[in-house]
């Protein structure tokens, strides 16, 4: 109750008003799909999670055994117990970051950047078997090593007993996928439901959440592969970020999907969290929740999916993995919610008015707290913004790359050098999806010449070609010395000047000199 009041606070909300009289009426406009829980055992072999956890414990024990991590905090460093979970993720995640920033000798520092990118490939694969095929499992990691192999030219000694690592172990991963008996029953049965639901009405609109992108491409392989699922032509839903190898969908994507939805061109879209929002397809009569239970928020946006009369939300989930408990707390706590609203309806004008004005004055104070917190944190950092230039090292082999002077600002989200000499610090290849972006057209990746970390794209702009920058991708060492990494840009603490017309003339009177040369 006191949550809901608080929003209402937000809001300036004088009450909350309910359907009532017209709940009859409102069905018809907004029916409320059956629900079903199934509860699959999962595989009670699993040789692929054997192999992939082996080779992971390998990589952990090289890497964690070895000297000069001293500066690690010992917590950080010790693996969680369970393999293919998000707390593995989380570990992963943590301990290549701080690793980054607290270690100086370069040739640790790079191994542990290497061996936590292989550990969260392995960890991810594990996600990708429990969801789908193990085919589709190996076919990640596949590709994986194939876009390492391009990068060869780059590896250290380190590099290549991973990739050796990999394909020793291969031959014994292809035979589990070849062997039928290691199928998945959860799979299986997400397929038995899918093909009775589209026989018994043929021109279904279907919707499968799942928890990842890469369980997303599988999924939609899964069925394109599957001669009982032909015409129904799977599409993939998921949401913008990403780069790389891991690219997103921009928000003209994503409409171009849906709308191919609605008409019929897609029968079935297989979605992340992103599709549990803002999806408001009337034809939806059907939606999968496969391995998918979040909160009560979004079990209440994803049941909301299935609009369609005479709808149905189906949650299919591995008894292995608990969700199906979840979702029985979370009905649990959306029932709780009905019933607070039902009380906080039942007060007095006066008493719900009276506590609307007591939590807007809490939360004016609180605000008011930020605001100065936020503010002072800014004039902070501007007071230490370094004077001299941060310099820009390869966050995998530490090579340097430029210094913070020689960045500019492009249309206020893009980073551009001005600096000539970087040209001899990079490889350059092909953009695999080339794009054109306002002014610009990126159509080119650069790479660290000494290792083959993706530093970010060339990008034409009125017919000149610049460096733009990842900052991801970099080890940022401060004037003191201190290295510090930033997810994005807007973390950096030190001032970096917009382009000017200057700026952009003398990288055309460059271009042109070197061209004549």
């Amino acid at each position: 109750m006191e949550h809901i009041l608080k929003i209402c606070a937000n809001l300036d909300a004088d009450n909350i008003s309910t359907v009532v009289k017209n709940k009859n009426e409102l069905q018809r406009y907004a029916p409320v799909p059956d629900e079903a829980l199934l509860s699959v055992q999962g595989r009670v072999e699993d040789p692929f999670f054997k192999i992939v956890s082996g080779i992971m414990s390998k990589i952990e024990t090289d890497m964690l055994s070895s000297e000069g991590t001293d500066a690690i905090d010992p917590k950080v460093l010790k693996p969680p117990s369970e393999r293919g979970t998000q707390s593995y993720e989380h570990w992963v995640v943590n301990l290549g970051k701080q690793s980054v920033v607290v270690l100086t000798d370069n040739k640790i520092g790079r191994m542990f950047v290497t061996c936590t990118d292989h550990l969260r490939k392995y960890n991810d694969s594990l996600f990708v078997n429990k969801d789908a095929r193990t085919k589709d499992a190996l076919q990640y990691l596949n590709k994986y090593f194939d876009n390492l192999e391009n990068k060869r030219q780059g590896f250290d000694k380190l590099d290549e007993d991973l990739f050796r690592l990999f394909k020793e172990n291969k031959p014994e991963l292809e035979k589990v996928v070849a062997d039928p008996q290691y199928k998945n029953p959860v799979l299986e049965k997400l397929g038995d439901l899918i093909l009775k639901a589209y026989k018994d009405k043929p021109d279904s609109r279907c919707i499968i959440l799942t928890t990842t992108r890469a369980s997303c491409y599988a999924l939609k392989s899964w069925m394109e592969e599957t001669p009982e699922f032909a015409g129904l032509n799977p599409g993939v839903l998921i949401g913008g970020g990403g780069s790389g190898d891991n690219p997103g969908m921009t928000e003209t994507q994503q409409r171009n999907l849906l709308e191919k939805f609605k008409e019929g061109n897609h029968s079935i879209i297989v979605c992340t969290s992103v599709g549990q929002e803002g999806i408001d397809i009337q034809l939806c009569n059907l939606v999968f929740r496969y391995n998918y239970a979040n909160n009560e928020i979004g079990r209440v946006q994803a049941i909301g999916r299935s609009r369609a009369k005479s709808g149905k939300t189906v949650l299919v989930a591995g008894k292995e993995t608990g969700i199906v408990k979840r979702e029985q707390l979370n009905m649990m706590r959306e029932n709780m919610m009905y019933k607070a609203i039902q009380e906080i309806r039942r007060m007095s004008e006066r008493s719900f008015a009276n506590k609307i004005s007591e939590f807007q004055a809490s939360d004016q104070v609180e605000r008011r707290g930020r605001e100065e917190a936020k503010t002072a944190v800014i004039n902070k950092r501007r007071k230490e913004a370094p004077k001299e230039a941060v310099k820009f090292n390869c966050k995998r082999c530490k090579t340097f790359a430029c210094l913070s002077t020689d960045l500019r600002i492009f249309k206020e989200s893009h980073y551009l050098l001005i600096d000539d000499t970087f040209q001899e610090r990079i490889k350059i290849s092909q953009h695999r999806k080339p794009k054109q972006i306002d002014e610009m057209y990126k159509h080119k990746k650069v790479h660290c010449k000494k290792c083959m970390q993706d530093w970010g794209i060339i990008a034409t702009i009125q017919d000149v070609d610049y460096h733009i920058l990842k900052v991801e991708s970099f080890v940022l060492v401060m004037p003191d010395g201190k290295q510090r990494l930033c997810r994005k840009w807007e973390d950096i603490t030190f001032n970096v000047e917009h382009c000017s017309k200057e700026d952009l003339q003398k990288k055309i009177n460059v271009e042109e000199s070197s061209s004549q040369n």
